[in-house]
């Protein structure tokens, strides 16, 4: 195995563990934003009335943001792997899928903490009354 080879698995696995993180987590801030409609659906269904219910507009927002950068992560990834698979034969056999493997198991390792907090902030903007108006009135007086 040539050292150029070993150089692609660990830099691609570094890269794929990244964009595979950030698609998963994006795919999973989806699924909460699909809930929160859902949810705001429902209890606008059960009273017509229903005080505190979100915008639907920002969750729609979030849900497209969401939805563009998980198409983005695995347009990504199968771009990189057939480029790889074509231009240096790369294959995720032997001492490649090893290294690949932990560094793609590193890359997410270290990044896990904060993709959970991204998550608990995407909760929060669909299913916590006004959170994201608030959030968005501070980011625009920011600017």
């Amino acid at each position: 195995m040539s050292v150029t080879l070993v150089l692609i698995a660990i830099f691609w696995g570094l890269i794929a563990g990244y964009l595979l993180l950030r698609g998963t987590d994006s795919l999973l801030g989806l699924l909460f934003c699909v809930h929160g409609l859902f949810k705001r659906r429902w209890k606008q269904l059960a009273d017509k009335n229903a005080t505190g219910l979100i915008r639907p507009r920002l969750i729609l927002k979030l849900a497209l943001r969401l939805g563009c950068y998980a198409l983005m992560c695995v347009f990504l990834l199968e771009a990189g792997d057939g480029f790889l698979r074509r231009e240096y034969r790369f294959h995720y056999g032997e001492l490649a899928g090893v290294l690949f493997a932990l560094a793609a198991g590193s890359v997410i390792l270290s990044r896990l903490l904060t993709s959970w907090r991204r998550m608990k902030l995407v909760w929060r903007m669909t299913h916590e009354f006004d959170f994201a108006e608030r959030r968005e009135r501070t980011r625009l007086l920011k600017s």
